[in-house]
């Protein structure tokens, strides 16, 4: 090998340096916007959840007299959910403080699991929180609707149903579907810079 290949050799190897070091760089802009917007659901959902438990106990304290037993469990479970989906919104926060420059191995895996977590938050766990907040506001609809007329025992439960799954099949198809192509990206790129470190 002479002199001029060795010479290209380097300069194509600064080149690569300089794309990777504007990959990492567009990468840690996109993690931390992705970081932002969960952030700010967080907040948006932790205020909602908060004026709802205050309704929740407003409801209990006005009305649990001469109710059935469906009627307190259905308040309670649905309050249980909230803290629990709530805690699985949080949990996909990388509270780990590191520097993103430093792109080890471990430090990579952990944004990845993060975004994983994530990702199921937006598949699966949607789906499990709204199917059983439906079954806990059947228990509360069944409970008030008990000296109702037929119509309203019929309407009111429907309405509901239609409500939680269209909402949720809507968000689906738009909102969720652009923030997981977004997830998905991420995650190719980080296991695409991880691959290069290994290799």
């Amino acid at each position: 090998m002479d002199f001029e290949d060795l010479k290209k050799n380097w300069n194509s190897q600064q080149v690569n340096k300089k794309d990777m070091i504007s990959l990492t760089t567009d990468i840690k802009s996109d993690w931390e916007k992705q970081q932002r917007k969960l952030k700010l659901s967080i907040i948006f959902v932790a205020l909602s959840f908060t004026l709802v438990f205050i309704v929740f106990i407003w409801v209990y304290i006005r009305f649990h007299e001469g109710r059935t037993i469906f009627f307190s469990a259905s308040l309670c479970s649905m309050a249980i959910l909230m803290i629990v989906y709530f805690w699985v919104l949080c949990k996909g926060i990388a509270y780990k403080n590191e520097s993103y420059q430093s792109s080890s191995i471990e430090y990579l895996t952990y944004q990845i699991k993060k975004l994983d977590w994530l990702r199921k938050t937006k598949t699966t766990y949607i789906w499990i929180y709204s199917i059983i907040l439906w079954i806990s506001l059947m228990f509360y609809m069944w409970d008030i609707t008990i000296g109702g007329s037929l119509l309203l025992k019929i309407l009111a439960p429907l309405i509901s149903t239609l409500y939680i799954f269209g909402t949720m099949i809507f968000s689906q198809k738009t909102k969720i579907k652009k923030q997981l192509i977004a997830i998905d990206g991420l995650i190719e790129k980080l296991k695409a810079i991880k691959e290069n470190i290994l290799n």
